[in-house]
């Protein structure tokens, strides 16, 4: 994976991927909308991956603050 500057977020893109140690096709990669950002002081993330062979795989979304903040 590789974090890519997206405006004010961080994205994370799949670069390449490994099944022990043997390059598999990037484009049966898992893959998806993956990415960070700071909003209102809160780290706000968001992450939505699947693949082309299974579909939807997880996502989820949400924050967190400082405690005490």
């Amino acid at each position: 994976m590789a974090v890519v500057p997206d405006g004010a977020k961080l994205r994370f893109v799949i670069r390449g991927w490994r099944f022990f140690g043997i390059p598999l096709p990037l484009v049966l990669a898992p893959g998806g909308d993956i990415y960070e950002e700071e909003r209102e002081s809160r780290f706000h993330f968001h992450v939505e991956v699947g693949g082309p062979l299974t579909g939807l795989i997880v996502r989820y979304a949400g924050w967190l603050e400082e405690e005490g903040g």
